[in-house]
């Protein structure tokens, strides 16, 4: 033993020089374990929106089916700008990018009909042209346009070329761009820690500098889903701030965006009050909430006047494409996809609602040390364990990485990656415990031995418990001798105990030639404890019946003082007891704390809800009411616990009283065991195989009466 402790650690310290190893050589591959983890924080957790500030306009199949398909015609553009824009809105942010002239603007028409039709020709020339109409509305709305990145320069008589022309005509090359106001400490220049895109393409420079601001669109999905949004980037010298970003500054009021940085990585951006913490490149973590319907109007409900405009004004309105082949859709961590606009509004909302999700530059590191630990724990502490022990510590170990996570998820909105660090320890953990397991032979053994001696002794009980059913079910009456030779009544019952034994009872007996007395009941709990109690009140209670001629009160109140007297375990029942005069078809009863008996008399069922009390020991010296009621030819008494009606199924329902009433009415015309095996195959039915939740008994009396006896006679 002592031999072989070493070579388990030092092959254990293989291992996790092994795993190491494998971490630094290939970082990436663990990605899908941390994005895995983060996505799950968010589905467990969504956001819950605290507040509304975003509402979205839609460019969907409506909007197109309205103003025609895309591109609009820009002065169409800039009425649907100055509608959005008459409701006081803080900011529009415009998701589209329009790099080329208006086709249809009436400079461009004139060129086309000039040759055909000079007049015409020279009276468009004299319109302004479309772009100027959407220029001049974007100068009068506090409007931020968007500009898409790109690794590619655009090439020919494209975008770029176009903007340059209408650059030059404007007088004026120079983008059009907020100005970042970092501050890098060390006075190093952080801005090569931003991804660097080759070009941009943007709206015209006629439309950029009637904005308020200029700002980057793109979104970049980590292994197809969007789970951050990068909040700077550059081209070239030029520092981009994301659409969300600008719009917030824009809103704010305020000239500057403030990026910090330490001296390898940027560490967060400020607006205003507010501070956004991002990842080494820029990028901000988006905790994301369920998909709210309610925050997107379409363009064309605002054009014809159906949207109630209030719903616009003081929020930040985002101008966005949702008909199919123009909007960019991604994929969220909550696993639903969604137009690319909705990313902004996310972010938006994540400030306003004080829900910034954040990953320190110090958690990889962090992540590396719990690995580390747990699996030095491992390597060191797990051959001097038992097996089973060295689970249990080790499990909720690792269990609570994850649970740890989540916490600080909920309460920090931080993001640390468990299920690397808890996969890798397990790894480990598991090599340790195979080798360790040859250890535990001898355990194993033992266990087996102690197994085959558990299996001996259930083996007894079972057969113990067997036998004490058929005493039990013994003890219970059969209907075909209680009412041999006397046909004016018939009756049937039914048992089932939840275990081998149980607690519920039932016992029908003649008092004398013309009285037939019925009784059910059920005893609290189940299993051994309840049928000996309930051996016990069913003999005290028919003793208690054949004593003398008493009443049906007195019958029940002298078998509670007896049961009473040898309960020490102070358990109770439930019990309906019921005398019948076979004659008249009189029916007395006492019902103590049961089920109400029901009477099937044609295509009704009749509650016998009088004659109520207690459950038996429950209130010592309680003077029961005996009810009474009348027996017509060809009525059912139906008797049941609380087995039947509380009856569950897979699902946890409830059998009920309705289902019960509605199983006796169809079968109210078939015999008394007729109606116990139609009820017991409807439950049986209903249950699908769920273990039973307790005991269940039935009695069926179905009553014929005198005449009918006579004649048969």
């Amino acid at each position: 033993m002592a031999l072989a402790r070493p070579s388990v650690r030092s092959l254990g310290v293989v291992v996790l020089v092994a795993l190491v190893g494998l971490v630094l050589a290939a970082p990436a591959a663990f990605m899908p374990l941390r994005f895995l983890t983060f996505d799950l924080y968010q589905k467990l957790l969504p956001r819950e929106r605290a507040s509304n500030p975003v509402t979205i306009v839609a460019i969907d199949e409506q909007s197109l089916a309205y103003f025609g398909q895309w591109p609009w015609p820009r002065d169409k553009f800039a009425q649907l700008i100055a509608r959005i824009a008459a409701a006081h809105p803080a900011v529009i942010g415009i998701d589209i990018i329009m790099p080329e002239p208006d086709a249809t603007s009436p400079e461009r028409l004139a060129k086309i009909v000039s040759t055909s039709n000079p007049k015409l020709a020279a009276e468009l020339a004299t319109l302004p042209t479309h772009d100027a109409l959407l220029a001049e509305q974007l100068r009068d709305a506090p409007v931020v346009l968007g500009v898409a990145l790109t690794q590619v320069r655009p090439s020919g008589t494209s975008a770029s070329a176009n903007a340059a022309d209408e650059a030059t005509k404007q007088g004026d090359t120079q983008r059009h761009v907020t100005p970042i106001s970092i501050a890098w400490a060390e006075g190093r220049d952080g801005s090569r820690y931003l991804p660097a895109f080759r070009d941009s393409l943007g709206s015209l420079p006629v439309l950029e500098h009637a904005a308020r601001g200029v700002a980057a669109l793109s979104s970049e999905p980590d292994a197809g889903v969007v789970r951050r949004l990068r909040l700077l980037s550059r081209t070239g010298n030029i520092v981009w701030p994301a659409l969300s970003m600008e719009m917030l500054r824009v809103a704010a009021g305020t000239i500057h965006i403030e990026a910090r940085a330490t001296n390898d990585a940027v560490q967060s951006l400020s607006l205003a009050d507010v501070t956004i913490p991002t990842d080494a490149d820029g990028q901000a973590w988006v905790h994301f909430a369920p998909f709210q319907h309610e925050r997107i109007v379409s363009a064309a409900d605002i054009m014809i006047g159906k949207t109630n405009m209030a719903a616009l004004t003081d929020h930040l309105v985002l101008i966005g494409f949702y008909a199919h082949g123009l909007s960019d859709v991604v994929s969220t961590p909550l696993g639903d996809r969604r137009a690319g606009v909705e990313v902004h509004a996310e972010l938006i909302e994540n400030v306003f609602d004080k829900r910034l999700l954040a990953r320190p530059h110090w958690a990889p590191y962090a992540e590396s040390a719990v690995f580390l630990l747990l699996s030095g724990l491992a390597v060191w502490f797990l051959p001097a364990l038992r097996p089973t022990r060295a689970v249990a510590i080790f499990g909720t170990a690792i269990i609570a990485l994850p649970v740890i996570g989540f916490t600080v998820f909920r309460t920090q909105g931080l993001l640390f990656d468990t299920l690397s660090p808890a996969l890798g320890a397990l790894l480990t953990f598991g090599s340790m415990l195979t080798l360790t397991l040859a250890e535990s032979d001898r355990h194993r053994r033992q266990l087996a031995a102690q197994l085959v001696l558990q299996r001996e002794q259930q083996a007894r009980v079972d057969g113990e418990l067997a036998a004490a059913q058929r005493i039990q079910l013994g003890l219970l009456p059969k209907p075909e001798t209680v009412l041999q030779g006397d046909t004016r009544a018939s009756i049937a019952a039914f048992i089932q105990p939840a275990r081998s034994v149980g607690g519920d009872l039932y016992d029908f007996f003649k008092l004398d030639d013309d009285h037939l007395f019925i009784a059910i009941g059920d005893v609290s709990g189940k299993g051994v404890p309840a049928s000996l109690f309930m051996a016990l009140a069913k003999s005290l209670t028919k003793s208690s019946a054949l004593r003398d001629d008493a009443a049906l009160d007195v019958v029940i109140g002298r078998a509670q003082t007896e049961i009473t007297r040898d309960n020490p375990e102070f358990m109770f029942m439930t019990l309906a007891a019921l005398v019948l005069n076979l004659r008249t078809g009189t029916l007395r009863y006492v019902n103590a704390g049961h089920e109400t008996p029901l009477i099937v008399r044609g295509d009704q069922i009749v509650k016998l809800e009088a004659g109520g009390g207690p459950p038996l020991c429950v209130i010592d010296d309680f003077e029961f009411v005996v009810a009474e009621t009348t027996l017509s030819p060809g009525d059912l008494l139906v008797l049941v616990t609380d087995g039947v009606t509380e009856a569950l199924n897979p699902r946890q329902a409830l059998y009920g009283r309705e289902r019960l009433e509605g199983v006796l009415l169809r079968h109210r015309s078939a015999t008394s065991n007729a109606v116990i095996e139609q009820l017991q195959e409807d439950v049986l039915t209903f249950a699908a195989g769920a273990e039973p939740p307790d005991d269940i008994a039935v009695v069926v009396v179905r009553y014929v009466g005198e005449d009918l006896f006579r004649a048969q006679l």
